[in-house]
């Protein structure tokens, strides 16, 4: 490479400069979480495609205004108390992980992590509008961490210390959210909500 310029002195000078760049090596890293982040994107098109991306979004044939900015419906077989500590809870888990991921945003392993697992997090909504039942859709979001237990275990030999942690939380909201909602303090909370 050339560069032509004016000198010191006001002569012209030509500098040559070489520059050379190594081809960079693909990461693992730079597979995984982006594909992790296509995966979610495919849950929510999925999920939301028939009901609402496809129906037209906003003109979509719903009941009111609010179903466009919340979309809560409930099936028959589930109870306000159980969508309502649901969603509480994936709200409290995502943004307890997220702003743990954007507070470590200078590590990009945490990072990177934190911020994959907190959106796994409120993936629920759209994995309940595939329509396989309260059971099999807690399963699905169980098992949403897991794939990146196994990656770290693939890759680091070992469960990095914030996959355990997102997971462990994760795994917590599964287990505690059916006998949360059955609480007479949270049948009242929903009774005054």
């Amino acid at each position: 490479m050339y560069y032509l310029g004016v000198g010191f002195r006001g002569r012209l000078e030509i500098d040559t400069a070489t520059t050379v760049t190594a081809p960079r090596k693909l990461r693992a890293d730079d597979v995984f979480f982006p594909a992790m982040g296509l995966l979610i994107l495919g849950i929510v098109v999925t999920g939301f495609g028939k009901s609402y991306f496809l129906a037209g979004m906003v003109r979509a044939k719903l009941p009111n205004g609010l179903v466009h900015v919340h979309g809560r419906r409930a099936s028959p077989d589930e109870g306000p108390e159980l969508l309502l500590v649901g969603d509480l809870e994936i709200l409290l888990l995502f943004v307890v992980l997220t702003s743990w991921g954007l507070l470590a945003r200078r590590d990009a392993a945490w990072h990177k992590r934190l911020m994959i697992l907190g959106t796994m997090a409120i993936m629920g909504p759209a994995i309940g509008r595939w329509d396989l039942g309260i059971p099999v859709a807690l399963g699905v979001i169980f098992a949403l961490p897991l794939l990146v237990v196994a990656y770290d275990l693939w890759i680091l030999k070992r469960i990095h210390r914030t996959t355990a942690v997102a997971t462990l939380l994760t795994a917590a909201w599964v287990f505690t959210i059916a006998p949360f909602s059955k609480l007479a303090f949270w049948h009242q909370c929903v009774n005054w909500i």
